[in-house]
């Protein structure tokens, strides 16, 4: 049976939440009852729910909720998948893994080659991340300096769209823009595109074939995660107790991503798949614009992300919102949450359909708190706090990758030539790691005697050296969930075995597969239904650079959370002490 993650992470019942500050909101179960304070009690709960569950599914039921009280994370349980639902539960799973699973991770990013662990910019990784599709009207031609539409990539003479488009406007309204609170912008704002170049390390990705693709150790990881996050991959489409859909689901694709202080997460939502379309086949806003329309919901491939922190960091917590609002479909229960980044947390959501982002990463002994304000007064102000000091955003070269090494005390001395052994050494005036403190000062555990160092890919110079302590550290394992083998071999283009192609698998292996044309054709139709578009415009005569503004508009933009609710789920956070970094 199902075990709700809380069971697998908390301490004792009755304890306080310590991972997930809004559990209580997304599980709606608050203090725990005196006659919940055993683990009995907790027990019993269990085995009633999964017979309710149980009972539900046979009479229909959609789905079932169970939290046990008032425990850490407050995992959930439902029926077995439901044919054609590609809806997930709202609110992330959240659960654990041990430290032998923390250990290998961090071994192996520790490990990586220099060029490994590279900064995202604006550069193609084909097949996945590209501007070129042979799409109309996907590039203009502009002389001038600035793009003819806001946030367009520049190659050469041509501008494009770029990969997020849909992000960068969300964000550019939310945080960055002439109209955004200053509370907002301070907390999110600083830096603007500059403040997402953290870096990143691929483990392995399988294109449309359950073989991984990697190294040993790689696989070894792989393997480790995949038993940690299946059972609650499952539970989030509602399919943890087919034994079926474990057998045919498994870990697609994995990477880390490695924020330096002062880095963010954006808002965002990831990129779904469609069946026959997914991001080497159309641009990645597309496909979100897609997906948020409601119109492709039969197509969709059903993907969970579970977001793993194999070391505690200060700051970069993870907030999540509820599942996007898309036409036609029911409301959603359950309010948003943010997760700490803390050592073996991992973090399970249908994140297509969540929007989420991060707080900047930070250093130790950040505050926050400008050098005029005592703690008191800062404690008194607004929660989210416009007198917030941001930590200054880190300057990269145009390239830029980063490795480890263990601390040396002739190099990691305090700054400066006379002392480092490096007269080239260059650190960034925000990044002096972190408030002017050498890293010999700032060296722990033996876990924390590593310094990693950011280099000029087109130089190979040094330019930034940052303690382990001061970075954050994340790991994201996608998983494909398939409710049947049938689903899962159509997905990979095999044949079905005799017996099961009467079978009723649902979602994508039910319909032909989508090619951007289709999804093209029919998003325009349903813009000229709601009058965005003249009823006379043929869909593959308008340029891409014109539709796009349009399509974020009408689809994205509404699944946006308003101001409103940002401050008030960040606020709650940093009042009830949710961070130390808000001291």
């Amino acid at each position: 049976s199902f075990i709700p993650s809380c069971a697998l992470a908390a301490g004792p019942p009755g304890r306080r939440c310590r991972i997930a500050h809004n559990c209580q909101l997304n599980c709606e179960t608050f203090d725990t009852p005196a006659s919940c304070n055993s683990w009995d009690t907790a027990l019993v709960a269990v085995l009633v729910g999964i017979l309710v569950s149980l009972k539900w599914k046979r009479k229909g039921s959609n789905r079932t909720f169970f939290c046990s009280p008032n425990i850490a994370g407050c995992g959930r349980m439902g029926p077995l998948f439901r044919s054609r639902d590609t809806s997930a539960v709202d609110g992330p799973f959240i659960t654990r893994a041990d430290d032998d699973v923390c250990e290998l991770a961090m071994k192996i990013m520790r490990s990586s080659g220099k060029g490994q662990l590279r900064s995202v910019d604006k550069e193609d990784e084909p097949p996945l991340r590209k501007l070129e599709f042979g799409m109309v009207g996907e590039t203009v031609v502009s002389a001038g300096p600035d793009p003819p539409v806001p946030h367009m990539i520049n190659r050469g003479d041509n501008w494009f769209i770029p990969y997020r488009y849909d992000s960068s406007v969300v964000n550019e309204d939310l945080f960055r823009g002439e109209h955004a609170r200053p509370e907002l912008k301070a907390r999110f704002g600083e830096g603007a595109d500059g403040a997402d170049r953290f870096f990143r390390l691929v483990f392995g990705y399988c294109a449309g074939n359950p073989e991984w693709q990697s190294s040993t150790e790689n696989r070894v990881l792989r393997g480790a995660l995949q038993d940690v996050v299946m059972p609650h991959a499952l539970a989030v489409f509602g399919a943890e107790h087919s034994p079926e859909a474990a057998a045919a689901s498994y870990v697609f694709s994995m990477y880390a991503n490695v924020l330096l202080p002062g880095h963010i997460i954006n808002l965002h939502l990831d990129v779904p798949e469609f069946s026959g379309l997914d991001r080497s086949k159309t641009p990645t806003w597309l496909l979100v614009v897609a997906h948020c329309s409601g119109l492709f919901d039969e197509h969709r491939v059903r993907n969970v992300t579970c977001v793993f922190y194999p070391k505690t960091s200060h700051g970069g917590a993870l907030a999540t919102y509820p599942a996007v609002h898309r036409p036609g479909a029911p409301g959603h229960k359950g309010g948003p949450a943010v997760v700490r980044c803390e050592r073996g947390t991992v973090v399970c959501l249908d994140t297509d359909s969540h929007n989420h982002h991060s707080e900047q990463a930070l250093p130790i002994g950040w505050r926050g708190i400008p050098a005029n304000e005592s703690e008191e007064k800062r404690a008194t102000s607004n929660a989210m706090g416009d007198k917030w000091n941001p930590h200054p955003c880190p300057s990269l070269p145009a390239k830029a990758s980063m490795s480890a090494r263990p601390f040396n005390a002739a190099l990691d001395g305090p700054p400066g030539p006379s002392t480092t052994g490096d007269a080239d050494l260059l650190l960034d005036e925000g990044l002096q790691l972190s408030a002017n403190q050498p890293i010999s000062d700032r060296a722990g555990d033996s876990s924390d005697e590593w310094v990693w160092e950011v280099r000029d890919d087109e130089t190979g110079k040094v330019v930034m050296r940052i303690p382990e302590q001061d970075l954050r550290f994340s790991i994201s394992c996608k998983v494909h969930v398939f409710p049947t083998r049938g689903e899962a071999d159509a997905y990979h283009g095999k044949e079905r075995s005799a017996g099961s192609a009467d079978q009723d698998d649902g979602g994508a292996s039910q319909s032909a597969p989508l090619d951007a044309d289709r999804v093209l054709r029919d998003l325009v139709a349903d813009l000229q239904r709601r009058g965005r578009i003249a009823a006379d415009r043929t869909w593959n005569t308008i340029p891409l650079t014109e539709l796009a503004p349009v399509l974020v508009d009408t689809y994205v933009t509404p699944t946006n959370p308003t101001p409103e609710e940002v401050e008030t789920l960040w606020g709650d956070f940093y009042s009830s002490g949710g961070t130390s970094s808000h001291g």
